[in-house]
């Protein structure tokens, strides 16, 4: 496989094969722009720490301060700095952000959309995990490209639960985040991918657009969506004696909310991914039509997928 980072301001990957070799490429825009969101979110928490403590100080002056503190772990006192819990953090959820963009990219390989494509279009198809307008298909219809879009977005949050799963299991020789528990990975993630979604919804304005030539579902579907099979995977798939189900769930949830209420303040936005998709008959409708053609599409792709694909 080989991999490129593109120094472009897009907020984008893309993936294709070519003569049986398979190309990953993720732009730095979207690195650059969630390392800054993250970062900026970060510093948020610090500031607000601290104006609990310096009521009399302005706001220009706190966010320049930092501070240590003497913590407890397990009884055990730790000293703390901010600068290393914004580090820390930051860094953390651009992790959680960059994988699940290169695990998009790498379900379109291994379910085998890319070859799909080219053997339909005979020439390489690129796919990138945002169609802009003027990007067509000639032997292939919108709705099964986000169709394919839905499945790499599946393929993405599945392997991103297992990955979870084993950094909560070996949490203390793969984790190296300040101040955080082993639970607290599914808040954090939850509000990592979340963030990612309402800063590609918010920059490219996608949010509420339903069409029928779309290429993929709104940022907000495809957050509904990969919450939704999230919390399947967890309460199904996951054996309760490893995880507690209901608290990994309930940090999800709380997670993407958080997420919604910082990104708000930061961008003076009013997303709610859940009042936007509770009664919205579009986002239903639009659902239930691409799990629909699954069904039919996951036939033509068994000859090209590399995993067992899911035929539920």
């Amino acid at each position: 496989m080989f991999f490129n980072i593109v120094d472009s301001d897009e907020i984008n990957g893309r993936a294709w094969c070519n003569d049986k070799e398979d190309h990953v490429e993720i732009n730095k825009g979207v690195i650059r722009t969630s390392y800054d969101l993250f970062s900026e979110i970060n510093k948020y928490y610090k500031n607000e720490f601290l104006k609990k403590f310096l009521k009399n100080e302005s706001e220009e002056t706190i966010e320049q301060m930092s501070f240590e503190a003497i913590v407890f772990d397990n009884g055990v006192p730790k000293m703390t700095d901010s600068k290393k819990i914004v580090d820390d953090r930051t860094n953390l959820l651009g992790i959680f952000a960059w994988r699940f963009i290169l695990l998009h990219e790498f379900g379109h390989i291994f379910n085998g959309h890319c070859s799909y494509l080219t053997d339909r279009e005979k020439k390489n198809a690129i796919i990138p995990m945002y169609y802009t307008d003027n990007m067509h298909r000639q032997n292939i219809s919108a709705l099964d490209i986000r169709t394919m879009e839905m499945d790499a977005d599946m393929f993405a949050v599945t392997q991103s639960i297992w990955h979870l799963l084993f950094l909560y299991r070996d949490f203390d020789s793969q984790v190296r985040c300040e101040g955080l528990k082993p639970m607290d990975l599914f808040y954090w993630w939850a509000f990592a991918i979340r963030s990612h979604f309402l800063l590609c919804g918010d920059r490219l304005v996608d949010t509420n657009r339903y069409s029928e030539d779309m290429k993929h579902l709104p940022s907000n579907a495809r957050w509904g969506m990969i919450v939704n099979t999230a919390v399947e995977i967890i309460e199904n798939k996951i054996n309760p004696t490893v995880l507690n189900i209901s608290e990994a769930c309930g940090k999800f949830f709380r997670g993407a909310k958080e997420a919604e209420v910082i990104f708000n303040e930061l961008k003076f936005t009013s997303y709610s991914f859940y009042d936007e998709l509770c009664e919205n008959e579009q986002y239903k409708h639009y659902c239930n039509q691409v799990n629909t053609n699954w069904k039919k599409i996951v036939k033509e792709l068994k000859a090209y997928s590399r995993c067992q694909l899911y035929e539920g």
